[in-house]
């Protein structure tokens, strides 16, 4: 799941330097208030539960009261999981003293969140700088992207790359940015029907 970013002690701190992101999630606050009374595993077991009853009655769902603006969820979480899985590599569990953060806590939701759709998925989107490759850069043709991108196309998955980086009339600029990934379908003649399967939108 965390496959070659955590290559080192100081990969493995990448979500503890980020803390709190730009985003605003009050589902992940709520659960990260949780942690003043619970440990991360018992916040973990209550918050799937509630998600599963919230999922038969959203309207009058415990949940509900204790997150107002919580949305629908479209399949189980199955937090408690996700949250080993996560364990396993940060020890989230032995720290006595730093709570987890907002980045920690919305990583485990997307873990468990990958493990849900994994059977049915059918499109995968990805944003460009900062996810694909760094802010500003372009993707090489070392890119380990490529790989699981090429892996997704070959498995039936339509990936498209969803990015504000736009340049009107002008897509062979964009084209420049993810040249290595387009190299790479040359250099490996992929059959057109998985071609197919790739696409981009500004």
């Amino acid at each position: 799941m965390f496959g070659h970013r955590a290559k080192s002690a100081s990969d493995a701190a990448v979500l503890r330097r980020k803390g709190h992101l730009k985003e605003q999630d009050k589902m992940i606050e709520f659960l990260l208030a949780m942690h003043h009374t619970h440990t991360s595993e018992e916040a973990m077991q209550k918050m799937e539960r509630w998600i599963m009853e919230h999922r038969q009655e959203p309207r009058h769902s415990r949940l509900r009261k204790m997150v107002p603006s919580i949305g629908s969820f479209f399949t189980p979480l199955k937090l408690v999981e996700a949250f080993s899985e996560f364990d396993q590599f940060f020890a989230l569990s032995r720290r006595k003293y730093v709570p987890p953060n907002f980045a920690e806590i919305r990583h485990i939701l997307n873990i468990a969140q990958v493990h849900s759709s994994a059977a049915g998925l059918k499109l995968i989107t990805f944003d460009a700088d900062g996810t694909l490759y760094a802010d500003g850069a372009h993707m090489e043709h070392d890119s380990k992207m490529i790989g699981h991108i090429i892996n997704l196309m070959r498995s039936n998955v339509h990936v498209a790359i969803v990015t504000a980086a736009g340049y009107p009339g002008q897509a062979d600029k964009f084209e420049q940015r993810v040249a290595g990934l387009t190299a790479t379908f040359r250099k490996l003649r992929l059959p057109q029907h998985i071609m197919d399967r790739q696409g981009h939108v500004s």
